[in-house]
């Protein structure tokens, strides 16, 4: 072996030493990246939970306050509808009411009075046995009353009207009431959602942006991680051709160790053949040669 060889060998085993530390060195880097990365993952899945537990809250809140706002604008049109109803029969009542006025001035009888009369005399002409001159006053009694129920029929029918009209007011007037004592009930049951949605949102929007932020760093750190892993696996490339070339040059060493021991031996032996040959003693490792080789 050559001062060359061994040069050549030490050069490629140094190489070799410094390219896997270098792979090492990489492999350590990469794996405290990734380390990182999970622990970056894991972190930005949690702030992720945390706000979908905050968006979930704010949905059910935001739910809840639409129900009453649905019922607040259903209770508004209803009482302005309800007003208008209730101005409507304010109207409609004016006429009417001018009509009885009028009524109650010509006749004022009761029309139940009448009526009554008109019973008790149709039933007394049925059941009793009178003169003739008493049943012609009682039957021109009757037709009489006949007469007068007419207009205090009319009567009735609008004093009917009047107060089938004025107990729809009264109901549209109570329904209102209600309303008006029930839309600030629901305001009040409104405002303090809708201060739990903006508290809500804001926490939200924060871990949001710091998930956001988490995820930013997660890509920078994988990136960096999958960027060291190429490096590893290059320079794992690099021990590969470095450990062929080792094992290459040694290899061609041990065959010139081989070749020199091979020539070397052969020469031995033609030394120990020429002993023999001449009647010259043989040392003990020229015998176990010759006899190796089959020459003796």
């Amino acid at each position: 072996m050559t001062e060359m060889d061994i040069s050549l060998v030490e050069k490629f085993s140094l190489e070799l030493a410094e390219i896997e530390a270098e792979a090492r060195e990489y492999q350590r880097e990469r794996d405290k990246l990734n380390e990182r990365t999970s622990l970056l993952a894991r972190e930005r899945n949690e702030l992720n939970n945390k706000g979908n537990e905050y968006f979930q809250e704010i949905r059910k809140l935001k739910n809840k306050n639409r129900h009453i706002s649905t019922e607040l604008a259903e209770l508004r049109f209803e009482k302005e509808a309800n007003f208008e109803q209730l101005h409507l029969i304010r109207e409609e009542l004016k006429p009417l009411q001018e009509a009885l006025d009028k009524m109650k001035d010509h006749h004022n009888i009761p029309y139940h009075s009448l009526r009554r009369e008109q019973r008790d005399l149709e039933w007394k002409l049925q059941t009793t046995v009178l003169k003739m001159e008493e049943e012609r006053h009682l039957v021109e009694r009757i037709a009489a009353l006949q007469q007068e129920l007419k207009p205090a029929e009319e009567q009735e029918n609008i004093r009917t009207e009047i107060i089938q009209r004025r107990k729809r007011a009264r109901a549209l007037r109570a329904r209102i009431d209600f309303i008006k004592a029930r839309i600030p009930e629901l305001m009040a049951q409104s405002r303090p959602l809708r201060e739990k949605v903006m508290e809500l949102s804001g926490k939200a929007n924060e871990i949001r942006k710091a998930a956001d932020e988490k995820h930013s760093a997660f890509l920078e750190a994988k990136a960096q991680a999958d960027a060291m892993h190429q490096k590893f696996i290059e320079k794992l490339k690099q021990v590969k051709a470095c450990r062929g070339q080792l094992y290459g040059v040694k290899g061609a060493l041990r065959k010139k160790r081989s070749d020199a021991t091979r020539r070397l031996l052969n020469k031995t032996a033609e030394s120990a053949v020429d002993k023999w040959k001449a009647g010259e003693k043989l040392t003990m490792d020229e015998f176990k040669l010759l006899v190796q080789k089959g020459l003796l």
